[in-house]
């Protein structure tokens, strides 16, 4: 049972679905290595409970990214470099996150951010 994802390197999926078995995506995890650029849809389950640094770093083909609740920390840089055409929504609140996550969490990010309640 895959409870970590260290990397993705070399995946060409244009849709990735992160098994509800997950509760960590590493540090560099899912960062656009290989073929992770490619990714246009990326789901994670409500298990995950930590994103390590840059672990979704640099997606620049994901539009739009569900992070569910359960995600109790996320690491410097972890949405690094999301661009302008991209959405990230937080099922919690923006003092939460910003509580809970690391100060970086969202460094060099120009997406549209949303939060919860």
């Amino acid at each position: 049972t895959q409870t970590k994802i260290i990397a993705t390197a070399g995946a060409h999926a244009n849709k990735v679905v992160v098994p509800n078995t997950v509760k960590e995506i590493a540090n560099y995890g899912m960062a656009c290595a290989g073929g992770a650029q490619f990714f246009t849809s990326i789901t994670l389950p409500d298990t995950l409970e930590k994103i390590g640094d840059y672990g979704m770093a640099y997606l620049a083909g994901c539009s739009k990214l569900t992070v569910p609740a359960s995600v109790k920390y996320v690491g410097k840089y972890g949405f690094a470099y999301w661009g302008l055409k991209q959405t990230i929504t937080f099922n919690i609140s923006r003092d939460l996150a910003f509580e809970k996550f690391d100060s970086g969490f969202l460094y060099g990010c120009n997406a549209n951010i949303v939060y919860g309640a």
